[in-house]
């Protein structure tokens, strides 16, 4: 769903965003789902693909969380969870209140991205009314003059340079004292390639790939997990639940089950088959009770006979890992130490 409300282009115009929080509100606009929910959110991805700064990139999700914007969760130690307040669309209702489309070729230009921040709000601000007004916007130049320095809290000046900047995506002409601005086609040519969906499973792909430090994954074995993830939308959706976290889990615990004999080093590798039937366990119940009770306890016993159990390397690991999940601490700290201890990165 790459979309951002109306209600929230306003609220950025009139909190005045940054470059950079402009920057990452759009790039978690490309890969949210209807409830405005990004997961797996790695400040090096952001950064790649916006040019921020890794400190500019959390100083930009400070602000906007400060601000009201967005909401971030750390459900994970590597990466965000992070939803766009106010920009949910589970109906046509939701979708009646109106939005901004994302998707549009404007917002993949890198032209749009070299305009000042003000340039860039106004643009949207545009497009809404060009909507709004079928294809086109008029307005009386004095008219115009005096809502949009005041909307925009800028001079008059400052306003005609940022028109300046838009008549590459608008054509602006005066006449008979009015302003007519319609946008040109370069605003609504979408890019070739990837629909919306395809690159939000490409995105939660790439997330669960990186949280479980699968880094030598093949195309094709990428394309199986975006698979699962298009395959089990609607089981997951009807059922109530979280079809990343299920696939995470899934993933993890197949690396577990691959290394619980082993020593040393693990091996990070995929294993499709498990994946797929620890996540059919996990999301349809697919299994006997023998399998059940060798994936709770490790060891074939059945779940409440722990005291009797004797502890296997394996679960020691198992419980150490699940010691440091239980922990809490403060992971933006941490990985601001980790940055400025590495200023080479920064």
């Amino acid at each position: 769903m790459q979309r951002i409300s109306n209600d929230n282009v306003d609220r950025m115009i009139e909190a005045k965003l940054t470059k950079c929080e402009m920057n990452l509100m759009l790039f978690l606009s490309f890969y949210q789902d209807e409830y405005g929910r990004i997961y797996g959110v790695h400040y090096k991805e952001v950064c790649g693909k916006t040019g921020m700064s890794y400190q500019e990139f959390y100083n930009a999700k400070k602000s906007l969380e400060k601000k009201g914007f967005i909401r971030c969760e750390k459900s994970n130690r590597i990466d965000h969870d992070i939803t766009i307040l106010n920009n949910v669309f589970l109906t046509s209702e939701d979708a009646k209140k109106g939005y901004i489309n994302t998707s549009h070729n404007i917002f993949h230009t890198k032209e749009f991205y070299q305009m000042k921040a003000g340039a860039m709000l106004l643009a949207m601000k545009l497009m809404k009314n060009t909507y709004d007004e079928r294809g086109y916007f008029l307005i009386g130049v004095k008219k115009f003059y005096e809502k949009y320095t005041q909307i925009f809290g800028v001079t008059k000046r400052v306003l005609r340079n940022y028109l300046k900047q838009l008549k590459q995506f608008f054509s602006i002409g005066i006449k008979e004292g009015k302003y007519y601005i319609e946008p040109k086609k370069i605003i609504y040519r979408k890019p070739g390639g990837k629909s919306e969906v395809e690159r939000l499973r490409q995105q939660r792909t790439e997330a669960v790939l990186r949280r479980n430090r699968i880094k030598n994954a093949t195309a094709k074995e990428s394309g199986e997990i975006s698979t699962l993830f298009r395959q089990y939308e609607p089981t997951a959706a009807k059922k109530g639940k979280k079809l990343f976290f299920l696939i995470d889990k899934s993933i993890e615990r197949s690396i577990e089950q691959m290394n619980r004999e082993k020593k040393g080093k693990q091996n990070r590798s995929l294993s499709l088959t498990l994946i797929h039937k620890l996540l059919r366990k996990e999301l349809l119940g697919e299994s006997g009770a023998s399998s059940r009770q060798q994936d709770n306890t490790g060891t074939g016993q059945a779940p409440g006979r722990e005291g009797n159990v004797k502890q296997t390397a394996g679960d020691t690991r198992k419980n150490r890992f699940h010691n440091f999940h239980q922990r809490e601490y403060d992971y933006d700290e941490l990985e601001r130490m980790l940055l400025n201890s590495q200023p080479g990165e920064a």
